[in-house]
């Protein structure tokens, strides 16, 4: 996404305007504080592979795709907070969409497209995920943790509807608004199911080599079952 130093004071202020509340029966702190004490069991990290890799060759690999999921799923329940139409394409990298093109994107849900594709263009580990392992990621969370998905969903349609009392109408600086909160959330939540993957009380592992290229190496070597470990 194109993070400008507006779009930052956009944020700032809105903040200071008051336009954030953060009365609500969801507690997302507590939730949050709920999965860092969580740790998911081999069998767990084996369903997040999409069954197909075991023990501690999973739970390298399903970091990456955990992580990746979060994004989706900010995405998905900004686009149902804008109500805009559940997205039914890849996820893999399209290419880098140009400056200009975003900037004479036809509509609002086209530009938010485009700033999406954007961001996925500057992901390497979207190269090494796939749809599937996506897919497969997102329901487990939405099955195991059903309050991350709410964390998202609670702090988009909160704002948005403190902007409609206010008679603000959506533009492009409330995409881009909700796009830098959705950055800020995955960011929380990374911090409580990062706890899953690098804390020693959830495994009996040694912390992963989660370098790209590793990975990917780790992926190719298991599905052609010629890891030597």
């Amino acid at each position: 996404m194109i993070i400008t130093l507006k779009l930052f004071l956009l944020f700032v202020l809105e903040i200071n305007s008051g336009v954030i509340t953060t009365s609500s029966p969801f507690n997302a702190s507590e939730e949050l504080n709920k999965i860092k004490k969580t740790c998911l069991t081999d069998e767990e990290h084996y369903e997040i592979s999409g069954n197909k890799f075991e023990q501690g060759w999973a739970r390298e690999l399903n970091r990456v795709t955990i992580e990746q999921a979060l994004f989706i799923i900010g995405c998905s329940e900004i686009r149902k907070a804008l109500g805009f139409p559940k997205y039914l394409g890849s996820w893999q990298n399209h290419g880098m969409p140009k400056i200009e093109e975003i900037e004479d994107a036809p509509s609002l849900e086209k530009y938010f497209e485009l700033q999406i594709l954007y961001s996925i263009s500057r992901s390497a580990e979207l190269f090494f995920v796939t749809d599937q392992d996506l897919s497969t990621a997102i329901q487990f969370l939405d099955k195991r943790f059903p309050a991350i998905r709410m964390v998202f969903r609670e702090k988009f349609e909160k704002y948005l509807e403190t902007m409609k009392a206010n008679n603000k109408s959506i533009n492009r600086n409330t995409i881009d608004y909700l796009l830098i909160e959705n950055e800020m959330i995955q960011r929380m939540v990374k911090d409580a199911t990062g706890v899953m993957f690098y804390s020693r009380k959830c495994t009996k592992y040694s912390i992963p080599d989660t370098s790209f290229l590793y990975l990917k190496t780790v992926k190719e070597c298991l599905q052609r079952k010629t890891c030597s470990c």
